[in-house]
C-alpha cells in the first residue's frame, strides 16, 4: 500500500479520535519518500509480552505513556492498538534537511511510523479508546558540540498532553508508564505526571520485563513555575517548521559563539 505522508499522519491522528489534537505533526511533515524496504511493520519481538495489559476494555480507565527508544516506542504502540488503545505520537524532534549528523535519529522513527500506518488505517479502534502517548526515551542525548551537527534534542512538556481535568472527563483515572527497565523517570516527564497525580490520577510504571508498580512522585525542580517552560528549553534549538531542531553553525557563519 503506497501512502502519502498525509495518509500516514491520518493513520496515527484520525479525525474521529479525541486524542489526535495532541499528535505532533513535525515528523510526519518531513517523512522521507517511501521505499519498498519500508513496508514491514515495526518489529516488536524484542519487547516481549509480559508488559502488555489484557485489553483496553478491561483497563478502560487507564492511559499509557510509552517512554522507549524511538522505533520500540512505535512497536509498543502498535501492540497496544491491537488491544484497543489509540496511539498518540508525541515525537517532537525535526529531522535534518539533508544527510547531516543529528543528535536524535528521527529517521528510524519516521520509517516505523510509515510502516505501521497501513495496519492502523484498517484497524477498528473505538472512537473513545483510551490513549497511548508515544515518546522517544533517547530524546535528550548528550549535547552535541560539533559544528554542522543538527541538534534536534527535545523535551516533553505539560502543554503537550491533555490536562488532568480532560483525562478525568474521559474517565481516565490511571496512567501507566512503559519503560525499558526499572529506572528513574526523566524529569521532563515527571513534570507531566505530577500534575496528573495532584488531580487524583494514579501513576504506575511498567518495565518491559518486570512487574507493574504504583509510584508516588515528588515535586521536581521549578514545578508549576511560570518560568519552567523557558528554563527547560534553554540550550535546545527550535525549528521554524515546528518542534526542535537546528544546525550548530560553522564558525564562519557567525561570530564564533554558539547560542543555545
Amino acid at each position: 500500500m503506497r501512502l502519502t505522508k498525509w495518509d500516514v499522519y491520518a493513520a496515527w491522528a484520525p479525525e474521529d479520535s479525541i486524542w489526535s489534537q495532541w499528535a505532533k505533526p513535525v515528523v510526519f511533515a518531513n517523512l522521507p519518500p517511501e521505499r519498498d524496504s519500508d513496508d514491514s511493520a515495526p518489529d516488536a519481538v524484542g519487547l516481549g509480552d509480559a508488559w502488555l495489559p489484557r485489553s483496553a476494555s478491561e483497563e478502560r480507565n487507564t492511559a499509557w505513556v510509552i517512554d522507549l527508544p524511538g522505533a520500540e516506542s512505535v512497536a509498543a504502540a502498535i501492540e497496544l492498538s491491537r488491544l484497543g488503545y489509540r496511539p498518540v505520537p508525541l515525537f517532537n524532534g525535526a529531522p535534518p534537511s539533508s544527510a547531516k549528523r543529528s543528535a536524535v535519529d528521527t529517521g528510524v522513527v519516521a520509517r516505523a511510523l510509515r510502516a505501521g500506518a497501513p495496519e492502523l488505517l484498517t484497524s477498528s479502534i473505538a472512537k473513545d479508546a483510551p490513549p497511548a502517548f508515544m515518546l522517544d526515551s533517547q530524546r535528550m542525548p548528550k549535547k552535541p558540540t560539533a559544528h554542522g551537527t543538527f541538534d534536534n534534542r527535545w523535551i516533553t512538556l505539560p502543554q503537550d498532553y491533555p490536562s488532568a481535568r480532560f483525562l478525568l472527563a474521559a474517565d481516565i483515572h490511571f496512567v501507566c508508564v512503559v519503560q525499558k527497565s526499572d529506572q528513574q523517570l526523566p524529569e521532563d516527564l515527571i513534570h507531566v505526571l505530577r500534575r496528573w497525580q495532584d488531580a487524583g490520577i494514579r501513576i504506575s510504571v511498567q518495565p518491559l520485563t518486570g512487574t507493574r508498580a504504583p509510584i508516588r512522585l515528588s515535586k521536581p525542580s521549578f514545578y508549576r513555575s511560570l518560568f519552567y517552560r523557558t528554563l527547560a528549553r534553554i540550550g535546545l534549538r527550535r525549528n521554524s517548521a515546528g518542534g526542535f531542531g537546528a544546525l550548530i553553525p560553522e564558525p564562519s557563519e557567525g561570530s564564533g559563539f554558539v547560542y543555545g
